[in-house]
């Protein structure tokens, strides 16, 4: 497929802006509260793209049984868009990590390159998930906690959809799954398996990932 970036190197001149809101109770392992970040790009101040680039995404925690449920709803969309004409190459458009959508690997969702099943990226794309965990299962010193999530989301559309599957794709995909979450002295540690529900056939999954850390 064409990237856009044939031969050359993009330079890429942006500003931007963001609105955060954050009232978590606990960074690494929120029960209560909810974050929300947006920000908005704008690149044409010299260099070689020109764009405008929208990211959204907010997360809300509510505890159940004193604290020993908590429930979580989590929602992410972008969309980035030329001005005056210029197509958007491979180097700014979005692209998927295997903590999007559980169960599908880095990558793994999106349009794809024909001949060697790469993922191009694409300039829009949505991801929600819903998430329980609980500390019940598990001897409280431990630190060990189970979620039973669902992720959903898509991301398509490119600007160079020759030889691409998938460009104009933008049906849900949809996995289910469990987690172990071990708060250990090195730092969070994290144990997936996931599965999907709803995939296309150019997809790659991932059913086992393992992280150190937190994400939102």
């Amino acid at each position: 497929s064409t990237s856009g970036e044939e031969g050359i190197e993009i330079e890429t001149s942006s500003i931007g802006y963001s609105l955060s809101k954050d009232t978590r109770d606990n960074y690494m392992n929120a029960k209560l509260g909810e974050v929300f970040n947006s920000n908005i790009t704008l690149a044409g101040f010299g260099g070689d793209a020109k764009f405008v680039s929208l990211q959204t995404k907010y997360k809300k925690y509510i505890p159940f049984e004193y604290g020993d449920y908590v429930l979580s709803f989590a929602g992410k969309a972008g969309i980035i868009s030329s001005i005056d004409d210029e197509k958007i190459t491979s180097s700014n458009r979005k692209y998927f990590s295997s903590k999007q959508i559980r169960g599908f690997d880095s990558n793994g969702v999106g349009p794809r390159d024909e001949g060697n099943l790469v993922g191009v990226g694409g300039n829009k794309y949505y991801t929600g998930s819903i998430e329980m965990r609980t500390k019940k299962f598990s001897p409280e010193d431990l630190g060990i906690e189970v979620g039973l999530f669902t992720d959903f989301g898509s991301l398509w559309d490119t600007d160079y959809p020759t030889n691409v599957i998938g460009e104009d794709d933008s049906g849900p995909r949809m996995t289910t799954g469990a987690s172990v979450y071990w708060d250990t002295a090195v730092g969070p540690l994290n144990f997936t398996w996931a599965w999907p529900i709803t995939d296309e056939s150019y997809d790659v999954e991932n059913n086992f990932k393992f992280s150190i850390g937190t994400s939102f």
